[in-house]
């Protein structure tokens, strides 16, 4: 839902910091922001809602990194 840009703005070079706090996660970040990975039947969907939380809160810092 692209809270964390939501939350920290959209400073220059926003979405190549997010792509960079995300990427050692395994996670993607959309154009508009959205934290996603692809995921088949069958996972842990604990799991994958905890970390999609992780690397939101890392895009989150990413962003506000660049304000700085």
């Amino acid at each position: 839902m692209a809270a964390a840009v939501a939350f920290a703005g959209r400073p220059p070079g926003w979405h190549e910091a997010a792509e960079r706090a995300v990427e050692p996660l395994g996670w993607n970040v959309s154009r508009e922001g959205v934290v996603f990975v692809a995921a088949v039947e069958g996972r842990d969907v604990d799991d994958l809602v905890r970390r999609t939380a992780e690397a939101s809160l890392a895009v989150r810092d990413a962003l506000l990194a660049l304000e700085d």
